[in-house]
């Protein structure tokens, strides 16, 4: 898996509870908002997460490249 370039800005995150759109930011951001651990954010937004169905989930936000 890559890295991300030093000058390249954190990628943000939509936060999910179930179909419920929770919110949106970086994990730092989301990390102190919900008070959730860094782990727990990098599983959520892991694959396994969904083949284990977790309901709680994170979907990295891609952005275009144009």
């Amino acid at each position: 898996m890559g890295r991300r370039k030093e000058d390249s800005p954190e990628p943000e995150y939509a936060f999910y509870d179930g179909d419920e759109f929770i919110d949106l930011g970086t994990k730092e951001q989301l990390q102190k908002k919900w008070g959730l651990a860094a782990k727990t954010l990098t599983y959520m937004a892991a694959p396994v997460a969904r083949k284990r169905g977790l309901k709680r989930l994170l979907y990295r936000i891609e952005e275009d490249d144009e």
